[in-house]
């Protein structure tokens, strides 16, 4: 019988879609984040097809200190069943996306702790990092891996000091692994600039001035799809590339 895992982020409705599936209310639906630990099974019948259905614990980048020992034990087991599951299912993936990123509080470098440069490096590096080897893993040939970097890792940002080397690292990451996972898995990397996110209310008009960016407007989710999805679909020749999505802003530093 096919295996269908659902996978994602915590908190996004996995377990509501599992339990919709299913018919029955098996897998724990609350406000609360990560209440599913441990993979849950059922059997399914939809739209004349059967399978075994399996719901994940949700991927999340804890902040440091914010598990204690016991909590960060169960998360770890809590991943390791979702990859045991995910080599064992029918479908594997042919793209992984790194989006995993973190944007922290401006500081100058004398203020710069060192649990901030940790924690930084921790999610918008090391996270990669090991989705993209759990991924190699399990990839066919022709796989690809897209990491999503920043504008901030090309430029250098006032009192950005941790975010702009964690995503420059990132961007070297790729390079190397483009090189390392070659010729099976591709590997590129995604740089927006200024992206408009409306519903987090991320950009500022008095700090990001539309004026600095050429093509005179903020990016959007569409603009980063779009090379997103090149990378995912462009020929195998293409590796160890990256794409800078601002609008022309990075021409005028």
């Amino acid at each position: 019988m096919a295996v269908v895992l659902v996978v994602g982020k915590s908190n996004v409705g996995k377990s509501t879609l599992f339990n919709k599936l299913i018919g029955k209310r098996k897998s724990i639906v609350a406000d609360e984040e990560r209440v599913t630990r441990d993979v849950v099974v059922d059997h399914v019948h939809f739209n004349d097809k059967s399978f075994e259905l399996v719901d994940t614990c949700g991927i999340f980048s804890p902040k440091q200190g914010e598990l204690s020992e016991e909590e960060e034990t169960i998360y770890k087991k809590s991943i390791e069943n979702t990859i045991r599951m995910l080599k064992e299912a029918d479908l594997i993936p042919d793209v992984i996306i790194n989006n995993a990123g973190f944007f922290p509080p401006q500081k100058e470098f004398g203020d710069l702790s060192e649990r901030q440069w940790d924690e930084v490096f921790r999610i918008n590096l090391k996270s990669s990092m090991l989705v993209s080897k759990e991924f190699a893993t399990i990839a066919k040939n022709g796989s690809r891996i897209v990491n999503i970097s920043s504008l901030g890792g090309i430029q250098v940002w006032k009192n950005r000091i941790d975010y702009n080397v964690s995503k420059s690292a990132l961007i070297q990451l790729s390079k190397a692994l483009a090189r390392a996972l070659a010729p099976r898995i591709n590997v590129n990397t995604v740089c927006p600039g200024f992206i408009d996110l409306p519903k987090e209310n991320n950009i500022n008009p008095n700090t990001i001035n539309i004026g600095k960016i050429p093509m005179q407007r903020y990016g959007t989710i569409e603009d980063i799809f779009d090379a997103v999805f090149f990378f995912a679909t462009c020929s195998d020749f293409i590796t160890g590339q990256t794409i800078v999505v601002d609008g022309g802003q990075s021409l005028i530093h």
